[in-house]
């Protein structure tokens, strides 16, 4: 099956106070006045970091998160898992200068942290986190009597 998506675009820089989520609209800040606030569209610097672009998905048994991670090495890729969070650390290169690449993302589900499939490939990483039995989705057959 398809994904169900998230976030059609980006998560907000972290450290945004006041954004929440709406599953039909995306991240917005309330109380702007207008839909769709703009997202974080680029790598961008808080706290010394940049912060890479994330995208999240979530299909029936996976929660999927891709990362633009252009420029670094697969060497250079730490990921910190927990049943409800991932944190992805990476060290970039480009034209001689190095950056520190930062950003975690709060997970829609518990996931199975011990089961997780990381794929590196042409600057996207891409993360299948199970989900944990107890909240993966599944489909129940009604029977009908009379």
């Amino acid at each position: 099956p398809s994904p169900i998506n998230y976030q059609v675009g980006f998560l907000p820089q972290s450290g945004s106070i006041g954004y929440s989520f709406n599953p039909g609209f995306g991240w917005q800040q309330p109380q702007m006045g207008t839909m769709g606030q703009q997202m974080t569209t680029g790598i961008r610097s808080s706290a010394g970091f940049a912060q890479p672009r994330i995208e999240l998905a979530e299909t029936n048994n996976d929660v999927i998160v891709t990362a633009e991670l252009p420029n670094v090495d697969p060497n250079n890729i730490y990921l910190t898992v927990t049943d409800d969070s991932l944190s992805i650390s990476a060290l970039a290169h480009m034209g001689g200068i190095s950056s520190s690449l930062h950003r975690t993302v709060a997970l829609p589900t518990q996931i199975r942290s011990e089961h997780i499939d990381v794929n590196y490939s042409n600057g996207i990483l891409e993360c299948r986190l199970p989900k944990s039995d107890y909240t993966a989705r599944r489909r129940v057959k009604v029977n009908v009597t009379g």
